[in-house]
Formats: C-alpha cells, sequence, structure tokens
C-alpha cells in the first residue's frame, strides 16, 4: 500500500485519551449487503462482538462471516472493513491501546506489533471453545455493562486484562512459539503461568532459564520491561480478578489460592496494579452484573 493510500485510511475518530487506554462503539446497521464498517485501519487492537444480526468482516484479504453472539479479535494496523448479510444488526468495538496490557503481557503485543505478517494472530470467537465462551462472556460484560452507564473503568480495564491473558495463553502464544525458537524468557514465562500458585522463587526461574540471576533479570527486563519476580505478582494479580468475580470464595482463600502468602501484602500489590482494592473490585463487579 503507499504511503498516501496508508494515510488516507488511517481512521481518523481518536480512541485513546490521555485519561483512557480504551475506547467503546456501538454500531447499527439497517440494510441487507450495505457497508456496516467502513474501510480503515488504526494501530490500536480491537475485540469487534456481534450483538444482533450477521456481519461479514474483510481483514486484508481474509473474510470472517459472524452471527450474533461471535466475535473477532482484530490485531492492531490491519485494514478491515464488513458488510450486513443480515437486514438488521448491531455489533459492539472495544479499541485498545497496548499500553492498557503492560501490566500482563507488554512484551507480547509489542512483538505482535513488530510482527512482519500479523495476520495469524487474528481469532474468531464462539462458544465452541470453553476459553472463548469466556472471553464472549467478559465481552458481553464490558458492552452492555458500559451501555447501561454501570461499568467502572477500572472494571472495563480489568476486564481487557483478562481477555488479553485468554487470548494470549490459548491463541497468541502458540503462534508465537512457531515464529520464534523456544528462549530462556520464553520457559520461565511459561513456568510462570503453569505454576503461579506456588510458592516461586528466583532461583526457581534460574534453574529452568540454566543462567546467573543477573543474566537472567538483564535478558528478563529487556523483553518484558520487568523482572520475573515483577512479572509474577502482576500476573497473580491478573488471576486473582477472576475468583473475585466469578466466586464468593473469601479474599484470604483467594490470595493463598493465586500464590501470595500475606493478605496485606495481597492488597498492596493489588492496589497498586489495578488502582482499587479487592473488596472494591468485587462490589464494582457485582454491581455492573446487578
Amino acid at each position: 500500500m503507499k504511503a498516501s493510500a496508508s494515510r488516507q485510511l488511517l481512521e481518523k475518530v481518536p480512541h485513546i485519551t490521555n485519561t483512557s487506554p480504551y475506547s467503546i462503539h456501538r454500531t447499527d446497521f439497517v440494510q441487507q449487503d450495505s457497508p456496516a464498517l467502513y474501510l480503515h485501519f488504526h494501530p490500536e487492537y480491537e475485540l469487534l462482538y456481534l450483538a444482533e444480526g450477521s456481519l461479514e468482516i474483510t481483514i486484508g484479504h481474509i473474510t470472517f462471516p459472524l452471527n450474533a453472539g461471535e466475535a473477532l479479535f482484530i490485531p492492531p494496523n490491519l485494514l478491515h472493513h464488513g458488510t450486513a448479510l443480515s437486514s438488521k444488526g448491531t455489533f459492539y468495538a472495544v479499541v485498545f491501546s497496548e499500553d492498557i496490557l503492560s501490566l500482563t503481557q507488554e512484551h507480547i503485543s509489542s512483538y505482535l506489533t513488530e510482527e512482519p505478517d500479523i495476520t495469524k494472530y487474528i481469532c474468531k470467537l464462539n462458544t465452541e471453545l470453553p476459553w472463548q465462551k469466556a472471553v464472549l462472556e467478559y465481552l458481553s460484560k464490558i458492552f452492555f455493562g458500559s451501555e447501561e452507564m454501570k461499568a467502572s473503568d477500572i472494571f472495563i480495564q480489568s476486564h481487557i486484562f483478562i481477555i488479553w491473558e485468554y487470548l494470549y495463553h490459548h491463541h497468541i502464544s502458540s503462534h508465537i512459539a512457531q515464529s520464534k525458537p523456544n528462549t530462556p524468557v520464553r520457559e520461565v514465562l511459561d513456568y510462570i503461568h503453569n505454576n503461579y500458585s506456588e510458592e516461586l522463587a528466583l532461583e526457581d526461574f534460574t534453574h529452568i532459564a540454566h543462567m546467573s540471576k543477573e543474566h537472567l533479570c538483564r535478558i528478563f527486563r529487556k523483553s518484558t520491561g520487568q523482572t520475573p519476580i515483577s512479572y509474577l505478582k502482576q500476573y497473580r494479580i491478573l488471576k486473582s480478578c477472576y475468583y473475585l468475580k466469578e466466586t464468593d470464595k473469601k479474599i484470604s482463600d483467594i490470595c493463598t489460592l493465586v500464590g501470595f502468602n500475606n493478605i496485606s501484602y495481597f492488597n498492596r500489590e493489588f492496589l497498586r496494579v489495578l488502582q482499587t482494592t479487592p473488596s472494591q473490585y468485587r462490589r464494582d463487579c457485582r454491581t455492573t452484573l446487578s
């Protein structure tokens, strides 16, 4: 694509502000076989959820038909547009910058933006797989909670964190593994994702990576922007969000389930990462879903 044409198709609608790294949009279409989404691209990630009707989304040269209740993960900087397949319908989109992912897999989001062919990371989501069904449920809560003016900023951002974790663990990581050979950092990340609830120390990671603490911390920070221990704490916080929202477990029990052995420390780390307390996060979730 020529640079001038590329600039013309760059979406002019601002999605990100200084105070919010995401935006939410609703689109209604009323005529079959007519454009439902104009041709454009943007540097942010997008999750598009079809609430009603039938829709066809074309990304580059790949076409994805969507039925009500299905969604599509669209990586950044990909040309896409939509065509209505039914006489009426509604779809929602949450568009977010990689800044919102800095508390989870920042290195993965950066890798996607540098990947020569990121179409492999497109993902159509439906209810056939349990993890995709979970993502759709989180998306539904983001969109409908937001529309009713009940969803707080923290609620929406934390849900985007959790959705990203599902996408990374079940979809994105497998493609990265095919594109990029295993590295010590990759092995440590996998170990954290599979054993975060256990008592872990830096020595465990150096054993996995077969290198000194200093060397591991240096290359891990270069890849992720943080140390292995810092990443582990933030990953545990992300996992705790699920238990706070989906279960009635005591916060002290959740603290132990995700690998913290001190409730005061857990509360401090949760507040640092998500700018709210575990109890307030749970109340916000239940207010939004009530």
